[in-house]
């Protein structure tokens, strides 16, 4: 392939990758937990290259994923404070930690291509430029295999623990009364996402991540009513936004993450319009169902009164039966004629 075909494939597998995790994350509403592990994982990454001194070593990957999940429970642990929120503990734990990432990228690793720019921005035709070699024999792009095994491993964990993601999402206390575990789960969850971020990004950056694993499943929310409906908007949603903001970055000669970005925003505009669209027609269908029957229910009224001044109408013209007419009864009578 050649290389646009080639970053093309990467980015398309990179969003299905951020999206598909990104659909619990979505659910739970910890989407801002995201940006956090796209800034603090990068003194785990700098940390890495500075023991390996290898930018191909798998290290790096792991480097940045524990420095992710490290972030995330010194999150979580600062917001079970009283005097700390959970909005106070994302500004005070993830700026430290990217804080730390740049210190240490300008003065250790200050001779290497890890560019700041590139660290945060990302660059998709760059990121599948090295190869992987085995035995002397190239078996294509790093960057593909890396991805699409984290792909591959997150629809794994998705299909196979649906049920007690959902359960965990939407009612963990009932959750855990049946026996689920949804703390168990949600660290599950929540370390496939750290490594997802890590590394997805060598493509799309420690900036625009956020992007790639919220905006698609916020449009597959914001467009379905249920989770099958919601995880195949979600996965249409990154394809589409992938393959088109790609494109734009083209166009623009600009960074293709930044393409993707931009995309997915006009596609959640488009989807929250369509939802507004939706809204709008089912008050005009209620309010025209409303003036129906309060149509009908006044025709029943008018047609109800007719009908009682026409029965009146015929009860007064109704003639008097002839055998009964003057005849009184025997004790009325016999009070009105008195016997001399």
């Amino acid at each position: 392939m050649t290389l646009a075909a080639t970053a093309a494939l990467a980015a398309v597998i990179t969003a299905l990758a951020c999206a598909i995790p990104g659909t619990f994350v979505v659910l739970r509403g910890r989407s801002m937990v995201v940006d956090a592990m796209g800034h603090a994982m990068l003194p785990g990454v700098v940390i890495g290259y500075l023991v390996t001194g290898d930018l191909r070593s798998p290290l790096l990957i792991v480097g940045g994923a524990i420095a992710a999940i490290t972030a995330v429970l010194c999150i979580e642990s600062l917001a079970r404070r009283r005097n700390v929120t959970g909005d106070a503990a994302l500004g005070i734990v993830y700026p430290a930690l990217f804080s730390i990432g740049v210190l240490l990228l300008s003065t250790r690793a200050r001779h290497t291509h890890l560019d700041v720019n590139t660290v945060l921005v990302g660059d998709f035709n760059l990121a599948v430029l090295p190869q992987w070699q085995v035995g002397g024999s190239v078996l294509g792009s790093r960057y593909l295999w890396e991805v699409g095994t984290v792909c591959l491993v997150n629809v794994l964990f998705a299909w196979w623990f649906r049920k007690r993601l959902v359960a965990s999402a939407f009612d963990p206390e009932t959750a855990e009364l049946l026996g689920l575990h949804p703390r168990r789960i949600t660290l599950a969850a929540m370390t496939l996402t750290a490594f997802t971020v890590t590394v997805a990004f060598q493509g799309a950056g420690a900036l625009l991540v956020l992007a790639l694993v919220v905006v698609p499943p916020a449009v597959g929310q914001l467009l379905s009513d249920c989770i099958r409906t919601m995880m195949i908007a979600t996965i249409t949603t990154a394809v589409i936004g992938a393959l088109l903001g790609f494109q734009l970055a083209y166009w623009c000669n600009a960074p293709t993450s930044a393409g993707m970005a931009v995309v997915f925003g006009v596609l959640c505009v488009l989807a929250a319009g369509i939802v507004q669209m939706r809204r709008w027609r089912m008050r005009q269908r209620a309010s025209s169902e409303r003036a129906s029957l309060e149509g009908m229910a006044d025709d029943r009224v008018a047609s109800g009164l007719v009908l009682t001044e026409r029965t009146t109408a015929s009860a007064s013209r109704q003639p008097q039966p002839k055998g009964h007419a003057g005849r009184l009864h025997p004790v009325a009578r016999a009070f009105s004629h008195p016997k001399s």
